[in-house]
């Protein structure tokens, strides 16, 4: 069974339609990327899957836990980087929450535990925002906009980190990302949308042969792969 499926989902915004009979799923374990040039809808779609936005038609079912990494972090800026994380776990109830695992992962977020999450740096608090979403022991985590303004040997340190977990845990990924050559070195299996409509979908190495998606993300003037 699929932790994620996504069917014919139609979200609109008053009149104006965001997203247009959009279906993706995703399986256990499975990377799997979501690509697109800005108002492709694909921000509709997380806060669609969180819960933020009622569709108008169609159906989303998640068959076990999920966290979400929002765009731009959405940190509580006031509280401590520990505060910050332990929001995350407010669901769990039969364990205690993996704070320990998140600090093994980031080992920089231990020693600024008692820090408010508004002095540390982009990267500090990306890493805060995806061991807050680890705090929920996900089956499936959801990533919108990974490596929104962060530097690229910061995003590197994230990919292998939440690569070490996704070998310990077998982890799902739903990654949302304008940078279409991290998603697709990453990724195993990637959704193309435009204009709120999914217009291609397969194995990234394949997709990234195809003329028209080369042009268009990895090959072209200014392209989102920048």
């Amino acid at each position: 069974m699929a932790l994620l499926e996504v069917r014919d989902l139609v979200v609109q915004y008053g009149q104006a339609v965001a997203l247009d009979g959009v279906r993706l799923e995703v399986q256990p374990g499975e990377l799997v990327t979501l690509v697109g040039p800005n108002g492709a809808g694909k921000t509709t779609l997380v806060k669609t899957l969180a819960g933020v936005l009622r569709p108008v038609r169609g159906t989303v079912q998640i068959h076990g836990r999920a966290g979400f990494v929002p765009e731009g972090r959405q940190l509580f800026s006031e509280l401590s980087v520990e505060d910050n994380l332990l929001l995350g776990a407010w669901r769990v109830r039969s364990h205690r929450p993996p704070l320990d695992l998140v600090y093994e992962i980031f080992p920089q977020l231990r020693s600024m535990a008692h820090r408010r999450a508004g002095t540390l740096s982009g990267g500090q608090q990306q890493m805060v925002a995806v061991g807050r979403a680890l705090m929920g022991d996900p089956q499936l985590l959801v990533v919108d906009e990974l490596s929104l303004g962060l530097a690229p040997v910061v995003v590197k340190e994230i990919v292998q980190q939440i690569t070490r977990i996704r070998e310990k845990t077998n982890l799902a990924l739903l990654l949302i990302e304008q940078n279409v050559r991290l998603a697709f070195a990453w990724c195993e299996r990637a959704y193309v949308i435009e204009g709120g409509r999914i217009v291609a979908e397969g194995a990234t190495k394949a997709l990234a042969e195809q003329p028209a998606i080369y042009e268009a993300f990895l090959g072209g003037r200014g392209g989102a792969a920048q």
